[in-house]
């Protein structure tokens, strides 16, 4: 099993990197598809982002700081979102028939770094044996999940959902594969009608995951979510409009 393990952190990043393109082609050409065609790129989209959660999370076990670790997630996040906001006000103003509003919700990358701090309470509450710092982290962990009530961050519940379920499976030291089923069977009630459950396919190359870093340039990532966004973007309604 040891001779499969043969994906670096790095190698995974360029997968889910491909499929995020993948997706977001079929999201902002959406009207150049059939609704054949746009299933199978939003489907093969959905393995992405489990994938960019997963390595949040080996980020999170390796870090040397959390903090600037949060810090520089929030700051890519707000970029983002200030950049996609503006341009699609303009693109509205221009021509509202052009079918694209999710740049109105906080992106994915909020809900990254609010997973950060679930895992930091997930692991306070492990260890420690004092009632009242359960209680209090337990509240904490309540107002943290409850944010995806009063805000509608892209994605839900599903990353925090995913993101508890690698820390617990981590955790657990015996009966790692029933715990690793009944995940599976939870995800297939929850989104069995839904496009997300092609995010399982994201399992194969977790599961080639080496444990080694690979090439390291942090830098790709952060500028290179904000960049092919608002390129695929602004391209998406120049296609647009001369379609």
């Amino acid at each position: 099993m040891k001779k499969l393990k043969i994906l670096s952190s790095f190698d995974i990043k360029i997968i889910a990197m491909i499929t995020m393109i993948i997706d977001h082609i079929g999201y902002f050409f959406y009207f150049k598809f059939d609704d054949y065609i746009y299933t199978i790129l939003r489907s093969i989209g959905r393995i992405s982002m489990p994938l960019f959660v997963f390595l949040i999370y080996q980020g999170y076990k390796h870090t040397k700081s959390l903090k600037k670790y949060i810090l520089r997630l929030l700051e890519l996040a707000i970029v983002t979102q200030a950049l996609t906001l503006i341009v699609g006000v303009i693109f509205n103003m221009i021509d509202s028939s052009y079918a694209i509003t999710f740049y109105m919700k906080p992106n994915i990358i909020f809900s990254f770094a609010i997973s950060l701090l679930l895992l930091e309470l997930y692991s306070k509450l492990h260890d420690t044996k004092s009632k009242e710092e359960k209680f209090i982290g337990i509240i904490t962990v309540i107002g943290l999940l409850s944010t995806y009530i009063l805000v509608d961050i892209e994605y839900g519940f599903i990353i925090p959902f995913i993101i508890t379920i690698l820390f617990l499976y981590d955790k657990i030291v015996e009966h790692k594969k029933f715990f690793f089923t009944i995940s599976i069977l939870i995800f297939l009630l929850l989104f069995s009608e839904n496009i997300m459950i092609y995010s399982l396919f994201a399992i194969i190359p977790i599961m080639l995951y080496s444990e080694k870093k690979g090439y390291s340039n942090n830098k790709i990532f952060y500028y290179f979510y904000p960049f092919q966004y608002l390129f695929l973007m602004i391209l998406g309604f120049i296609v647009y409009k001369n379609w």
